[in-house]
Parts: C-alpha cells; sequence; structure tokens
C-alpha cells in the first residue's frame, strides 16, 4: 500500500446541479429572446415556463448544489472548486434576473 500516492476519491461538491442548472437557465434566456423577437409579441405560455424554469428551478437547483457542498465540505478530503461555486453564483443572478423580466411580461399580458 502507497501512502505517497495522492488519494484519488476527493470529495467535491455534486457537478450535475451546476450542469442542469445551466441548462434550465439558458433554456428560460432562450425563450425570453424568442418572445421578443418575434414582432415584438408576448407569448403567455412561454412567459410562464421562463419564469417557471428561470426563476423556480434555478434557485432549486441552486439550493441542492449547495447543500451537496455543504455536505461534501464535512469530508476531510475535500476540495473545492471554486470556479463551480462562481458559475452557479452567476447562474442564479441570471436566472433570477430572467424570471423576473418573464414575471413582468406575465403580469403585462394578464392585465390587458
Amino acid at each position: 500500500m502507497d501512502l505517497s500516492a495522492p488519494s484519488a476519491a476527493r470529495t467535491q461538491a455534486p457537478r450535475w446541479p451546476a450542469l442542469a442548472m445551466a441548462a434550465v437557465v439558458l433554456t428560460a434566456v432562450g425563450l425570453l429572446v424568442a418572445q421578443r423577437v418575434d414582432d415584438g409579441q408576448v407569448r403567455l405560455v412561454a412567459a410562464i415556463v421562463g419564469y417557471a424554469l428561470g426563476a423556480l428551478a434555478a434557485t432549486a437547483l441552486a439550493s441542492v448544489y449547495r447543500a451537496g457542498a455543504n455536505t461534501a465540505r464535512l469530508s476531510t478530503e475535500f476540495r473545492p472548486v471554486p470556479w463551480l461555486d462562481r458559475m452557479v453564483t452567476a447562474l442564479l443572478v441570471l436566472g433570477l434576473v430572467v424570471g423576473l423580466a418573464q414575471a413582468f411580461f406575465i403580469a403585462t399580458e394578464m392585465a390587458k
């Protein structure tokens, strides 16, 4: 048994919530752009889906990522991944901004 070799099993935060969050937020941004390109008309269903993805799903996935990171942090073999933490934070902000824009469009359509 070679004790000088570095451990191959390092504990890190789970990556799948961050990758799923990137897909969800990019889809919400795509829906927002598609709505604005389509003759300036807001499609209510697309706005609702964009809101659900941008504000709700992104927040839920960020929470899952943070919970997984906090659990992994308890291990003595924990190795932080700073770029992944920053990516999750940036995606959360972007998701919330897109969700707020979609909520504005939903409210505007409902008021008409």
